[in-house]
């Protein structure tokens, strides 16, 4: 269930919901904090479930000594409602055979906060590429994450010509 910061939900009818999967290496709960802080966005709130290994750590976006003091945990909410965006970001593992009650209560949520898209950040072993993608140019994941994050900055890209 979410929990808002403020006193109320933001509304976030139309938004794109950004995710990661919790899969090999982190990568994409490290894009995630990659997106996080390079858009400056915004806590609005956090994610309140049972579903979650419990844990709590500094704030890993402080830019300041006032900030540093705040407290990070396992499943928390940003925004930036310049570019239609919320991110989810999970920093723990599902509980044994909680993985679904988890889907269920996260699918609740995006369907009654009106989102309108989910994206998935995740990652595999490079042994199951298939041959199309073994053919492909390899890139670095870092040099990916900076050319997407450049147009979702980008005053031309897709996301801000809505």
């Amino acid at each position: 269930m979410f929990v808002p910061c403020g006193e109320s939900a933001p509304d976030l009818a139309g938004f794109t919901l950004l995710m990661p999967a919790v899969s090999v290496g982190n990568v994409g709960q490290l894009a995630m904090d990659l997106i996080i802080s390079t858009l400056n966005m915004s806590k609005i709130g956090y994610f309140y479930t049972d579903c979650l290994v419990p844990m709590v750590g500094n704030n890993p976006y402080a830019t300041t000594e006032g900030n540093s003091t705040e407290l990070s945990i396992n499943a928390e909410v940003y925004s930036l409602p310049s570019r239609k965006l919320v991110a989810l970001q999970l920093r723990s593992i599902f509980i044994k055979y909680k993985s679904k009650p988890f889907c269920e209560k996260l699918l609740s949520w995006v369907k009654s906060s009106g989102c309108a898209r989910v994206i998935v950040l995740s990652s595999s072993h490079s042994y199951q590429r298939n041959d199309l993608q073994l053919r492909r140019l390899e890139c670095s994941g870092m040099v990916s994450a900076h050319c997407n994050l450049h147009l979702l900055d980008s005053s031309d890209s897709p996301a801000s010509a809505s």
